[in-house]
């Protein structure tokens, strides 16, 4: 007998709670903005706020530091480059968070740069060809990589230059976004099915 009171009790339990989610529906339908009465939130990507004005570097080291990532990270294959992905601006505010030793390499290394391009050449690296870069970086670039940094300024500053001019670009919203057409488009081509003949 006490499982037939038990059964009973339960049935009315369960029906109980079948009702209260609908009695209560009405109500939380009428409490709730319909998504055609939210208000929009407009976003605004840093990478499109106005030019900045360097806070580290000078002028100079600020123009030699772009030619240098311009160099090192050039647009291809229809992917941006460096100054696309304003990798300059942004190494402008990094160095200047970073630990006194960066600053240090990358201070010795820019006005190395634009000693060597004036000695050289008689103008300031940002105003070289491609060609005459390359002589001056190129050489640094082919020491073979240790676990230590280079003796030379020079080559020890372009090391870590390199480092983060591609790790910069690479991590740039504007290089991502590309990087996420590209790689749909491929997806996207190989997973088309062709039909049985």
């Amino acid at each position: 007998m006490a499982t037939l009171v038990e059964r009973r009790r339960f049935m009315q339990a369960l029906a109980a709670a079948s009702a209260v989610p609908a009695a209560a529906a009405p109500q939380a339908a009428a409490s709730d903005p319909s998504p055609e009465e939210a208000t929009p939130v407009t976003t605004v990507l840093h990478d499109l706020g106005g030019p900045t004005t360097p806070s580290y570097f000078s002028e100079r080291d600020l123009a030699t530091l772009t030619r240098l990532s311009d160099l090192l990270m050039p647009p291809m294959d229809g992917k941006p480059g460096a100054l696309d992905a304003e990798v300059p601006q942004f190494l402008d505010f990094y160095v200047a968070q970073s630990p006194q030793e960066r600053r240090d390499v990358y201070r010795a290394g820019l006005e190395t740069l634009h000693n060597r391009a004036l000695t050289q050449f008689g103008k300031t690296f940002a105003k070289l060809s491609d060609s005459e870069a390359d002589k001056l970086i190129a050489p640094p670039l082919a020491v073979p990589w240790t676990l230590s940094a280079p003796a030379d300024p020079l080559a020890a500053f372009l090391r870590e230059a390199k480092k983060d001019v591609m790790n910069a670009t690479k991590n740039a919203y504007v290089y991502v976004t590309t990087q996420g057409r590209t790689r749909s488009r491929q997806r996207s081509s190989s997973l088309y099915w062709y039909t049985i003949e």
